[in-house]
C-alpha cells in the first residue's frame, strides 16, 4: 500500500534499471520520479539510487483504462497482510479471529451503534 494515495498495489517484479532519478513522461514532458512525488504529493524521497517496484494490472484493470505499468517507489509503500510467521502463530491468529469473526448478533448492535452515531453527527452538522 502506498503511503501518499493510500492504494494497495500487488508487487510483480523488480525494475533494478530505474530509480527515483529516472524519468517517465508526464503530458509530453519528462518528469523524474522525485520531482512528481515531491511536487504532486510533498514527499521527499531519501533513498535515490533505490530500484523501483512494479505493479501490473490485472484484466479487469485493463478494461477500465488504468494505465498497463504501475512503478513504486518502495520507500513510500508499507506491506499489508499476514506474513507466514503471523499466521503460523497460533495465539495471533485467536486474537484475530475474535475480531474478525463476530457473530450475527453482535454484527447487527455494531451496525446499530454505527448508525446512531451517524445521525449523531448528521443532526450536529443541521
Amino acid at each position: 500500500m502506498t503511503r501518499y494515495n493510500r492504494k494497495t498495489y500487488r508487487i510483480d517484479d523488480i525494475a533494478w534499471d530505474q530509480t527515483p532519478r529516472s524519468t517517465f513522461d508526464l503530458k509530453g514532458t519528462q518528469k523524474s520520479f522525485m520531482d512528481y512525488f515531491r511536487e504532486k504529493y510533498g514527499e521527499t524521497i531519501r533513498t535515490a539510487d533505490q530500484p523501483l517496484l512494479v505493479s501490473r494490472p490485472k484484466k479487469s484493470d485493463v478494461h477500465r483504462g488504468m494505465p498497463e505499468i504501475v512503478s513504486l517507489i518502495p520507500e513510500l509503500c508499507v506491506m499489508t497482510g499476514l506474513s507466514d510467521e503471523m499466521r503460523s502463530n497460533f495465539n495471533l491468529m485467536r486474537a484475530l479471529g475474535t475480531h474478525l469473526h463476530v457473530g450475527p448478533t453482535q454484527r447487527a448492535q455494531s451496525v446499530k451503534a454505527f448508525m446512531s452515531r451517524l445521525r449523531a453527527s448528521a443532526e450536529v452538522r443541521l
